[in-house]
């Protein structure tokens, strides 16, 4: 008797561990799906422009907050080595859709737009993680809002900057520090509301 009533317990504890297992996938897979949709987006409205202060900038300053959100909430809830592989994955699948609309309209593929856009997305998503997943491990409650909205800047100043330098070539320009400056404050008031909301999401696995 003894033996069945273990081997019961064994089979509910293996079968509670598989259905964790899959609704893990499950969300990993959902938001993974989220993150290379917003990102898309993104690099779609990097060609649209809206003028203010004299400078021309991107439309896409308006995703770049939800990116390193959705970025933050696979981190919070999954940790840090899933929201790794969605970065990885939504790299791949910007690459992919830049390669696959220049083919569409004819246009001649240009590497270094195409290696500064996934490189300045990697590595900026990869930093911010990093220091996310430092900060709500490590720090306490009261003091994680202002740290993970300094990590959101951060993570949007690296982007801009490497992504501006290889296509934009404008940094011995005042233009480029305007474009720049006015770009990482729009981010940085949009980032303020996220982050408020960021912080009242109960952490997950991680």
């Amino acid at each position: 008797m003894e033996n069945k009533d273990k081997s019961k317990k064994k089979k509910k504890v293996v079968r509670k561990k598989k259905d964790i297992t899959k609704e893990i996938d499950n969300e990993f897979f959902l938001f993974t799906f989220l993150l290379a949709t917003i990102s898309i987006l993104a690099t779609a409205l990097k060609s649209y422009t809206f003028n203010l202060f004299g400078c021309n900038i991107t439309f896409a300053v308006f995703i770049l907050p939800c990116i390193v959100f959705t970025s933050n909430y696979i981190t919070k809830k999954l940790g840090f080595k899933y929201s790794l592989k969605s970065t990885i994955i939504s790299t791949l699948i910007i690459i992919a859709f830049i390669i696959l609309i220049e083919d569409l309209i004819g246009k001649r593929l240009d590497f270094i737009e195409i290696g500064s856009q996934a490189i300045s997305y990697f590595v900026s998503l990869f930093v911010n993680s990093a220091i996310y997943y430092y900060i709500i491990s490590n720090m306490e409650i009261k003091k994680e809002g202002i740290l993970v909205y300094f990590s959101y800047i951060f993570s949007m100043i690296i982007n801009h900057i490497i992504y501006m330098l290889f296509t934009l070539n404008m940094i011995v320009t005042d233009m480029f520090w305007q474009v720049y400056f006015i770009s990482v404050m729009i981010e940085a008031v949009i980032s303020i509301f996220l982050v408020i909301y960021d912080t009242k999401i109960k952490r997950g696995i991680s």
